[in-house]
């Protein structure tokens, strides 16, 4: 179907939320009225919203007009970052002639911050990534007279999903994943009113069980899991944390600490596996393994070490969990929807925030007792999560249920939109991941989104356990 070119002039005259009509000298032409909104949260609803995520929070607009070919010949990009911006409206005047054409449009909602900068000719303009966004594409045919509106939804159960070109389709809800572009237009109803932050998936779902000692409660909703500034690292232990994903998680309950050597001294007649090994001063892996033996509770406030994946993931099933996803964790120590870059927040890590760098950056050797960080000791900085959670960013690189595989890799994490629950667990692998610095290790290994490599069968006086635990049935 041949699809009508409008001139740049033509295409898009006004916008403005409540527009009714756009008009010429010598009265009203035919157009189309486009009026655009979201469920999704804008940032300026996230102050004093605690409830909502910031992950999922938009402030911009992409409108791109569309040739046969996909390829954009108009566009213009709308900065709304208030809820009182949105519904965002639009008219297009028909040229003469062109009655019942049809033009083909897409709209995305994004963050500026997470865009790219792209060049067009001698000015720029933001491109949202694919995997930040809420995409749709809309064919609607010119009026023949008067004005024609339309209302779209930019849905936030579509983030992630991309427009697809061959053939034309895209998300309009979490019931249409894939649908043509003329479906799912509504009636233009009262465009002063907006939608934005009514999503579900945009909210935080609490914790339903009872609490238990040493358990926190980590509330299920969206999470965008990587960072763009990770980028470039990739290597035998590091790993980059691009490109984003888009997560659903459900509430969860995590040990507020990493499971101490007096906690797994309770199960250890239980244990079927390799126990964790002792202090070795000639292997270098394992001179500050922090076990000492059944009967030896002097170590007991002390994180348990030098254990290996399978072990650690035996430890957690003995005490009624399991390993955390990274998925789960990321949620967990970026704030739930925040994007914390550290699990205390902005601020980069010091000695004084989190147990890192010791003997190499910071005083100190060997790891120390769990919990040596808090926000008190620190000028109100410490090693604590908005929920909680103690030593995320430090003091033991945690092990994580996930087989480890790259953020660009389909086989795991090529999902289109949303995970929800995302899982990672490749056959025969003996690669797993890891997550959050260490003792060891140097500042900016506190990373909330840095991802990290284990291979089993080793163990290191450097990686350490932490469980988590379903919300009941």
């Amino acid at each position: 179907m041949q699809r009508l070119r409008l001139g740049l002039s033509l295409a898009m005259v006004c916008s403005s939320p409540g527009l009714l009509a756009c008009s010429s000298e010598g009265g009203p032409r035919a157009q189309l009225l486009i009026v655009v909104d979201t469920d999704a949260p804008v940032v300026g609803q996230l102050p004093g919203s605690p409830t909502l995520s910031g992950d999922a929070a938009v402030d911009s607009l992409r409108v791109d007009f569309l040739g046969d070919q996909g390829a954009a010949y108009a566009s213009q990009t709308f900065v709304a970052r208030q809820a009182g911006a949105w519904p965002i409206s639009f008219g297009i005047v028909a040229p003469e002639g062109s009655a019942g054409q049809p033009i083909l449009i897409r709209l995305r909602a994004f963050r500026a911050g997470l865009a790219e900068v792209e060049q067009i000719g001698e000015d720029t303009e933001l491109r949202p990534r694919t995997e930040a966004a809420i995409d749709r594409l809309v064919e609607i045919p010119l009026p023949e007279e008067g004005i024609q509106a339309h209302r779209v939804t930019l849905s936030l159960a579509c983030f992630g999903t991309g427009a697809r070109f061959l053939p034309l389709s895209s998300c309009i809800d979490s019931t249409r994943p894939a649908a043509e572009p003329g479906e799912g237009l509504e009636a233009q109803g009262e465009i002063n009113m907006t939608r934005a932050g009514t999503a579900a998936l945009a909210h935080a779902v609490a914790c339903k069980a009872a609490p238990l000692e040493d358990r926190v409660c980590i509330p299920g909703g969206f999470t965008l899991l990587g960072d763009l500034q990770i980028l470039g690292i990739g290597d035998a232990i590091f790993a980059d944390a691009v490109p984003l994903r888009p997560t659903y998680l459900s509430p969860f309950w995590l040990d507020r600490t990493e499971v101490t050597v007096g906690r797994y001294r309770e199960i250890h007649d239980q244990l079927q596996g390799t126990t964790p090994a002792l202090a070795d001063a000639s292997n270098p892996m394992q001179v500050d393994c922090t076990w000492r033996g059944v009967s030896d509770s002097s170590n007991d406030t002390m994180p348990l070490n030098c254990v290996t994946w399978e072990t650690a993931r035996e430890i957690c099933q003995l005490l009624g969990g399991d390993l955390p996803t990274e998925a789960q964790w990321e949620h967990a120590a970026a704030g739930r929807g925040q994007g914390r870059r550290f699990s205390w927040g902005d601020e980069p890590a010091s000695c004084c925030v989190a147990s890192l760098g010791r003997g190499s950056q910071c005083p100190g050797q060997g790891p120390e007792p769990s919990g040596s960080h808090p926000p008190e000791s620190c000028n109100g900085l410490g090693d604590v999560s908005r929920d909680g959670v103690v030593d995320l960013g430090g003091s033991l690189s945690e092990h994580q249920r996930d087989s480890f595989q790259p953020y660009d890799d389909d086989e795991c994490w090529g999902h289109d939109g949303i995970a929800f629950d995302p899982h990672c667990q490749v056959a025969n692998t003996s690669t797993f991941s890891t997550r959050g610095g260490n003792y060891a290790s140097g500042l900016g290994t506190s990373l909330a989104a840095l991802r990290m490599k284990y291979t089993q069968p080793g163990v290191n006086s450097s990686h350490g356990v932490r469980c988590a635990y379903g919300d009941g049935t």
